[in-house]
């Protein structure tokens, strides 16, 4: 029988701060490789809904910048103020 840990193909590594696991948190796809220790480390957990709420606050406020930016151009105001009666209709 072969000891798995003896088995084990190195595909990458991390170094300190970096992150793994976040397509199994946005797709609720199955891992897709076992993750080792090399040495003493920290590791912090989220659940998916906690991950899934973080990237949508992140990324309303890049939208909200956007518009920010597209709101102080002249030629778009049409085009914002349709844009915004077409997301009261379907929000609301």
């Amino acid at each position: 029988m072969e000891d798995k840990s003896t088995a084990a193909q190195v595909v990458g590594s991390i170094k300190a701060g970096g992150t793994f696991g976040e397509l199994a948190l946005l797709y609720q796809a199955p891992r897709a490789a076992t993750v080792t220790c090399s040495s003493k480390g920290t590791l912090f957990v989220i659940d998916r809904y906690t991950f899934k709420e973080v990237l949508k606050a992140a990324s309303q406020g890049r939208i909200n910048e956007f518009m920010k930016i597209l709101g102080q151009i002249k030629l778009f105001d049409c085009l914002l103020r349709y844009c915004f009666v077409v997301w009261l209709v379907f929000c609301f």
